[in-house]
């Protein structure tokens, strides 16, 4: 962790942009009867719906006072997880957690240091493998559904703006495609891989 947060610093330094994100330290508080206001067709209203169909609630990961650089990236990076889902296209299902890990790996090498992209992407080059490897091996059947949402992911990832500089919070009343524009995000369709999935 301390290796991680000096390459943050060494980032930061060089980057005046993430030195103003990380200063700025923006957490979100909305609850889910937040959201009850927007449209059905909005990232507000999809994330309401997904919320409610499921039982969920907004914090998978109860909100902490981050220590450290680090902590913050991490904290902030589950809070906008399930929006990457909805921008990126990716569903809310086993195979579509690729969209939005392969948009974050893909997204970090292209706006980071290779060293930090790669300390940043532990996780999500490991969650996705798990996905990967049982696609080819137990039902290759999704193959290429589950390639597809790789190749998604990556070339929103690729094309896009910093991800982890995304506010969501300001664009729960726009459109999927709208979001995109506001945020600086490549627009690509949502593929159903439930029944995949």
């Amino acid at each position: 962790v301390d290796h991680i947060n000096d390459l943050i610093a060494k980032e930061r330094a060089a980057n005046p942009t993430l030195d103003a994100w990380f200063k700025e330290r923006f957490v979100s508080t909305f609850e889910a009867d937040d959201l009850k206001q927007y449209a059905p067709n909005t990232i507000g209203g999809i994330f309401y719906s997904e919320l409610m169909s499921k039982g969920m609630s907004v914090n998978i990961v109860p909100p902490y006072e981050p220590d450290s650089d680090y902590e913050y990236f991490q904290l902030r990076a589950g809070q906008v997880h399930d929006f990457e889902h909805i921008v990126g296209g990716g569903g809310f299902d086993f195979i579509g957690e690729l969209v939005p890990y392969y948009m974050r790996l893909t997204n970090l090498f292209v706006h980071m240091s290779p060293e930090l992209a790669s300390e940043l992407s532990v996780f999500s080059i490991l969650a996705s493998t798990r996905v990967l490897t049982r696609a080819v091996l137990h039902y290759p059947q999704t193959w290429l559904l589950t390639h597809d949402a790789t190749l998604r992911g990556s070339e929103v990832g690729r094309k896009s703006e910093p991800l982890y500089f995304m506010k969501y919070e300001d664009v729960f009343h726009l459109s999927i495609e709208d979001a995109c524009k506001a945020l600086g995000l490549h627009y690509v369709p949502t593929v159903d891989t439930g029944p995949a999935s």
